[in-house]
């Protein structure tokens, strides 16, 4: 063989070498949510078991896990949906357009996002507080934008 093949066949064990690592903890919290409690926390890991769904139907009934992933994902979505429609025509107009100072807003939108969010933490809360946004979907998603 040539030594091309093996670097590809040494690259192909790496890729699935790391596959399976990062694979195999989520089975792990999958088939565990599986399990009843016992089966859960026993010593040493019980691999085969009989699955259940009380986990889940548990979660489920529960009205604050609802009540909070509805909160999660109408701030993740609308979040997700106004940094997409503010970011993509800002990228492409300093992508593509020739204009004065283009080096020094990019430098400047970066500098921010290494800023620690503790130094801007103090600041949001006072306007928050006085513009009537906390506690709102609204300042939820400001915050994150």
């Amino acid at each position: 063989m040539r030594s091309g093949t093996w670097e590809r066949i040494g690259l192909q064990i790496l890729f699935w070498v790391l596959v399976l690592s990062f694979a195999l903890p989520l089975l792990w919290f999958f088939l565990t949510s599986l399990k009843t409690r016992v089966d859960a926390f026993s010593i040493p890991p019980k691999l085969l078991f009989s699955p259940t769904l009380n986990n889940f139907r548990s979660v489920m009934s529960d009205s604050v896990f609802l009540v909070n992933y509805k909160n999660s994902l109408i701030i993740g979505l609308t979040t997700t949906l106004c940094s997409l429609l503010i970011g993509l025509p800002a990228a492409y107009a300093l992508a593509r357009f020739k204009m004065k100072k283009k080096e020094d807003l990019a430098f400047w939108i970066l500098s921010v996002r290494m800023a620690p969010p503790i130094m801007v933490i103090l600041p949001f809360y006072l306007m928050f507080q006085r513009f009537g946004l906390m506690d709102t979907y609204t300042g939820m998603v400001m915050i994150y934008l």
